[in-house]
């Protein structure tokens, strides 16, 4: 056999099987946030100080949501946490009928 093949067969092996058992990243934290309604995150962003903004919907008037106005529907709502999850504050804008928002940034 040819030492420049059997070099190149050699390689593939040797990279197959290295890739074979790369590992999944470590999860860091997770949290779930919300009430007894429909909630949905629709966009999350990493912060200059670390921590996360995170909007989505909510139908809940419970739990980590404080809707005052509770008309009927989904209201936006808007989360912004710590670098490790804990809530810093929560606000939420409400309308007659249903809100929506898809995407936030810093």
């Amino acid at each position: 056999m040819n030492i420049k093949l059997f070099s190149l067969i050699t390689l593939f092996f040797v990279f197959t099987t290295l890739s074979t058992f790369a590992q999944a990243p470590k999860i860091q934290w997770s949290k779930c946030y919300g009430g007894t309604g429909v909630d949905r995150g629709h966009s999350i962003k990493q912060t200059t100080d670390g921590g996360y903004i995170m909007a989505g919907s909510s139908a809940s008037t419970d739990g980590d949501n404080p809707r005052f106005n509770m008309y009927s529907g989904n209201d936006i709502w808007i989360i912004k946490t710590n670098d490790t999850g804990k809530l810093k504050w929560v606000y939420s804008l409400t309308g007659i009928d249903d809100d929506e928002i898809n995407s936030i940034a810093q």
